[in-house]
């Protein structure tokens, strides 16, 4: 981002940051809302009040994606005395 932007960026995300506390969420979830901000950010390397829909889109798609492709690929096995269960 080019300095102007990344000011730019910076005062939106304290107002978000204020704005999350003032809600009363958890120091996790508030991580959590505060991260996904920075990680649009960078991905398109712009403020995100400047995002159009498509990208928007096209960024949660991705996101939800990787997701699911993680859990897919996450086995949980039981296992007891008479071994493992898949």
């Amino acid at each position: 981002m080019i300095l102007r932007e990344q000011k730019r960026f910076e005062g939106f995300y304290a107002q978000h940051l204020c704005a999350l506390k003032l809600q009363g969420l958890s120091a996790s979830r508030l991580d959590v809302y505060a991260r996904a901000v920075r990680r649009i950010a960078k991905r398109y390397d712009c403020c995100p009040d400047q995002l159009t829909l498509a990208q928007l889109k096209i960024y949660f798609t991705e996101l939800v994606n990787s997701i699911l492709r993680a859990r897919s690929k996450l086995i949980v096995m039981t296992c007891n005395s008479a071994g493992c269960i898949s």
